[in-house]
């Protein structure tokens, strides 16, 4: 780990959070938000760190500045929240980890997909293989981050396709950064239709 072990406490970790969509409670007694009693968002959703200063800089020095090490930092930071959802059995170990994919042209103007090399080192950790299943997006559709929270959802309808056959597996997607949920929403009802009984989400930082 090339953070300190001051520094790493300093970091915004979640505490409390809904295990539908990772948004934060305000007691570890809750394990829903009133939305996701209403209607759970996903199987499973594990964040661990707040979108803010200093996790949000590190996601967009991986992203758009290429500095691949933070790949490794940003996946040891989730590992450690996973270490805890597992020990406090929110989630169970999934038999595969999916990396959200991006459209082939983003994919080439970044030259690499962030997500897959998080996924990389959290598959290393948690010993859980890396696959991409067929897994592709299809659709180039504009940035999440430009939209309303009402038009996310539409925004990535029909965008992503998955032609293998999960068969009953549990997997878990992995992100950089969950926002409205609507990308792991449309990942999770394209996954089940081929198959998966389980669809978990696991982001390095949940937007507050």
């Amino acid at each position: 780990m090339d953070i300190c072990e001051g520094c790493l406490t300093d970091l915004p970790w979640l505490g409390p959070a809904c295990r539908g969509c990772g948004i934060p409670l305000p007691d570890y007694s809750l394990r829903l938000c009133g939305r996701c009693l209403e209607e759970p968002l996903l199987d499973a959703c594990v964040a661990a760190l707040a979108y803010e200063y200093p996790v949000a800089q590190m996601v967009a020095a991986l992203k758009y500045r290429r500095d691949v090490t933070y790949a490794r930092v940003l996946g040891e930071l989730l590992s450690i929240r996973l270490q805890d959802a597992l020990e406090q059995e929110w989630i169970e170990m999934p038999d595969m980890l999916l990396p959200v994919p991006l459209h082939p042209f983003r994919q080439l103007r970044r030259t690499f997909n962030q997500a897959e090399l998080i996924a990389q080192h959290v598959g290393r950790l948690v010993q859980v293989p890396v696959g991409r299943h067929d897994l592709r997006r299809i659709r180039n559709t504009p940035a999440q981050t430009s939209l309303q929270r009402s038009a996310r959802g539409k925004n990535l309808r029909n965008s992503f396709v998955s032609k293998g056959d999960l068969a009953g597996s549990r997997v878990a997607v992995i992100d950089d950064v969950v926002t409205t949920g609507a990308t792991a929403k449309e990942l999770s009802r394209v996954l089940k239709r081929s198959g998966a009984a389980e669809v978990q989400i696991w982001a390095v930082a949940r937007t507050l």
